[in-house]
């Protein structure tokens, strides 16, 4: 029992974590353009400054997994939590800073957002939830970690407006280091100091960046985050005018909710069952179809469905692909395969931004965004399902 409690709290903390760096970005997101365009009359600056924080964390994830891997999880997770909170109070503190040392404020809002991203903890976060938690239990865990992170979205975008006229985005960001502030001593008192993944190799990078088990997988995580951006980017902005804006908040958050609670369900069912493959390959399929019918606005009941199959199958492909690839390598390795895959998820975040934005400049083809993201990850589907089960892993070579 006190075994259960003990990885319960874990679980919890680290799904807090987690949660957080999503929090952080969902927040200012809906506010972010309006506060850098009073910076600077550069377009591109300002989305350097958006973007920037994603690339550094792309960047960070394989050298913070690999360096959990030599010297534990704890020292890391508290080191990337006080490099978050140090880039957040300097995101916040732009103007000031930027009058102090003479240089445009928007140079200092585009440091804080790199060095917020240089505090990577998602692989080591996930790495120490498949350190500590059974194997039968560990996409149930994910799932929680997945879940608060899709939470923490929604109330990020739906929150941060309503903040920003009372403390102003560089608030918003004081708030994001408070959190950080809160949750590193959480983690003090949590996260056991002697906590260490067993160590038989020398890790190398290529050894787990190009294991053809796992990349597999990693791409199936570009594809999955590729279409959760885009469809992020297109959906409020052609759903909110078909729909109004009332009603496309609330069936959004009843499509999340909804969805990521039949997703812990199905998770649970998968542990037990042994069949996180098939799992993962469902959800990967629901994100295919889905991410194709989300514009049947038409009928609004059949566009809820869809849209509940869509963030349940997201949910439960986020919950999957950590266990899947926490299954193929050794305690020694597997924060550097952590760091590779969340390498891959926010590589395909960028770059799925960047191309919806692209392609929403051309009206008519606006429609075949989603379809055409829809295509991508259904194609996954046979990848995925090429990646052997978890009961048949042995070494990833």
């Amino acid at each position: 029992m006190a075994q259960d409690i003990r990885v319960g709290r874990i679980i919890l903390v680290i799904a807090l974590v987690i949660a957080l760096r999503v929090l952080a970005v969902s927040l200012i997101l809906p506010v972010f353009s309006p506060y850098g365009l009073t910076l600077t009359d550069s377009v591109l600056l300002v989305g350097i400054a958006l973007g920037g924080y994603g690339l550094t964390m792309a960047i960070m994830q394989i050298p913070m997994g690999m360096m959990s891997d030599r010297w534990g999880r704890r020292p890391l997770l508290l080191a990337g939590l006080s490099v978050f909170v140090f880039g957040s109070l300097i995101a916040g503190l732009a103007e000031p800073i930027g009058g102090m040392v003479g240089v445009d404020a928007i140079w200092v809002l585009i440091a804080g957002r790199l060095v917020e991203g240089v505090g990577a903890v998602s692989s080591v976060g996930t790495a120490l939830l498949t350190d500590v938690v059974p194997e039968e239990r560990r996409t149930f865990a994910l799932a929680i970690a997945g879940i608060g992170a899709g939470t923490a979205f929604l109330v990020g975008v739906s929150v941060g407006p309503v903040l920003e006229p009372l403390i102003g985005v560089p608030g918003l960001f004081f708030l994001a280091a408070a959190l950080g502030a809160v949750l590193f001593v959480a983690l003090i008192f949590v996260i056991p100091s002697g906590l260490k993944p067993e160590h038989s190799e020398e890790v190398g990078l290529r050894s787990v960046f190009f294991d053809k088990r796992a990349l597999r997988l990693d791409v199936a995580g570009f594809a999955m985050n590729f279409t959760l951006i885009a469809t992020m980017f297109a959906l409020p902005l052609v759903a909110g005018e078909q729909l109004g804006e009332g009603t496309y908040r609330w069936t959004l958050i009843v499509m999340v909710l909804v969805g990521g609670v039949l997703a812990i369900g199905a998770s649970r069912g998968a542990d037990k069952a042994g069949r996180v493959r098939m799992f993962s390959a469902v959800s990967a399929l629901l994100i295919g179809l889905g991410s194709a019918a989300l514009l049947t606005f038409d009928m609004l009941w059949l566009y809820i469905l869809v849209g509940v199959l869509y963030f349940g199958g997201h949910a439960g492909q986020s919950a999957s692909l950590p266990s899947l690839i926490g299954a193929l390598f050794p305690g020694n390795r597997r924060g550097a395969a952590m760091g590779a895959l969340n390498t891959w998820l926010y590589f395909g975040s960028f770059v799925g931004g960047t191309v919806a934005a692209l392609l929403f400049e051309v009206d008519t083809l606006l429609p075949l965004i989603l379809a055409a993201l829809g295509l991508v990850v259904s194609v996954t589907v046979l990848t995925i399902g090429r990646v052997p089960s978890r009961r048949t892993t042995g070494k990833a070579h």
